[in-house]
């Protein structure tokens, strides 16, 4: 079976990153098979004192940059990978424990873009520390509300010991995931690149080679850089498949101004490739078309 380089950049998600690391540490796959490339992207919640810490029984490098968004910080670990799959993670997510594993065993079998399932943890959406039920600042809510999801916080501990009740027990599937399904099912070849996911996708290396990996002109700017190197291997008729036996847990998190810089980078992307399609998935996300509308709408 191959081997796989996880990369993931990080930018002060420090509680949420511990979860995560939690789950690598949690994998059924032996630690032999992968590596973890971290890029902290000039964090300042004390990502970086913690990783200079941090002890693993499986191949962890940290690379320290300063602030240059999600393209640059995944390019620089792609230029650290030593495998021959590499798996694009983000640092909010927690991992089942056969995630590697199922990964490595499906690209074994037939080498391929996978997409992995991904679902939401929404109810932890309003806790900085999602551990202990630390609210973001200026979220208001009632006591009563709060005690109701602090119970529902989950530990480091409880994945390694309570996965099934305490993680798996309340996810919830977005629509969008929902859509990448159907569209890698019911669709396929139309728009494929839409399932390319930074938070949970395996590529063969010497794909992302061939290409120069991101384009680092998307920036700061949150959204789309994933898809746009989707869409690049898709041109090239590189096949994009789903995997629902690899899942990850998005640990939600609030986040404002995402809806204008997504619309940024959709714009930036679209004038770069000037397909339509990349036009009608923003119409999807702002919810001005249907799902089935958009299924519809889909150009060749």
């Amino acid at each position: 079976m191959m081997n796989a380089s996880l990369i993931i950049p990080t930018y002060n998600k420090l509680p949420r990153l511990k979860l995560l690391l939690a789950s690598l540490k949690a994998q059924t796959c032996s630690f032999e098979k992968f590596e973890v490339i971290i890029i902290n992207d000039q964090s300042t919640d004390g990502t970086k004192e913690y990783l200079e810490t941090l002890k693993t029984d499986f191949l962890v490098r940290v690379i320290n940059k300063n602030h240059s968004g999600r393209a640059k910080t995944r390019n620089a670990g792609l230029k650290l990978a030593q495998n021959e799959i590499i798996i694009f993670v983000d640092d909010d997510l927690i991992l089942s424990p056969n995630f590697i594993e199922n990964h490595l065993i499906r690209q074994s079998q037939n080498m391929s873009i996978v997409h992995g399932k991904i679902v939401n943890l929404s109810y932890l959406k309003f806790f900085e520390d999602p551990s202990y039920g630390e609210l973001y600042s200026g979220i208001e809510m009632n006591e009563s509300k709060i005690i109701s999801l602090k119970k529902q916080c989950i530990t480091e501990a409880d994945i390694v010991n309570r996965f099934d009740t305490k993680v798996a027990k309340n996810k919830k599937c977005t629509l969008y995931e929902k859509m990448i399904h159907i569209l890698l099912t019911d669709y396929k070849g139309k728009a494929d690149w839409i399932a390319f996911s930074g938070g949970n996708i395996s590529v063969p290396q010497k794909w992302l080679q061939k290409i120069d990996g991101f384009d680092e002109q998307f920036g700061l700017e949150w959204g789309c850089e994933d898809l746009e190197l989707g869409y690049r291997l898709f041109k090239l008729q590189k096949p994009i498949e789903y995997l629902d036996n690899a899942v990850n847990y998005h640990i939600a998190h609030y986040r404002s101004g995402f809806k204008e810089e997504h619309r940024k980078n959709i714009a930036y992307f679209y004038d770069k490739h000037k397909d339509p399609n990349i036009l009608l998935l923003q119409d999807f996300v702002d919810e001005k078309i249907s799902m089935n509308t958009f299924f519809d709408m889909l150009v060749e």
